[in-house]
């Protein structure tokens, strides 16, 4: 199946990581987001969590996430709306992760709850805005 999708849009890369099918462009111009990508995060309790904008917020407040987006003068973009709201976490989901990378923490969040993505994007006039979502 990858193989075909790789045929059929060469301007991307595809790969399954932790069961998660991850789609990025196939020439990743910005460094900074495969380096936000593979950062190690000690634990996360993804247990806690009721909707998508506490558990993306507490993701930007990791502190891990808060000394990257120091470093790279990265803003965290928090845009709130009532179908953010909505999130619904499987009753199978690990409630406590740790020793894991952003990229898995993400894939995680996807494949136990009702979001079927995720996206990280760098985007503004100067690239100094952070927007994470799924």
């Amino acid at each position: 199946m990858i193989e075909v999708l790789r045929e059929e849009f060469p301007e991307y890369a595809f790969e399954i990581a932790d069961d998660v099918l991850n789609v990025f462009p196939a020439d990743i111009k910005d460094e900074s987001l495969a380096r936000l990508l593979d950062l190690r995060i000690d634990h996360f309790d993804l247990g806690r969590f009721g909707n998508r904008n506490t558990l993306r917020d507490s993701i930007y407040e990791l502190p891990e996430v808060e000394a990257f987006r120091l470093e790279n003068k990265l803003e965290a973009v928090k845009a709130y709306n009532a179908t953010n709201a909505n999130f619904v976490l499987d009753d199978r989901a690990p409630k406590r992760l740790s020793g894991l990378t952003i990229k898995n923490l993400l894939n995680t969040i996807v494949r136990y709850s009702s979001s079927k993505f995720w996206l990280v994007k760098r985007y503004g006039e100067k690239g100094d805005k952070l927007l994470l979502s799924f």
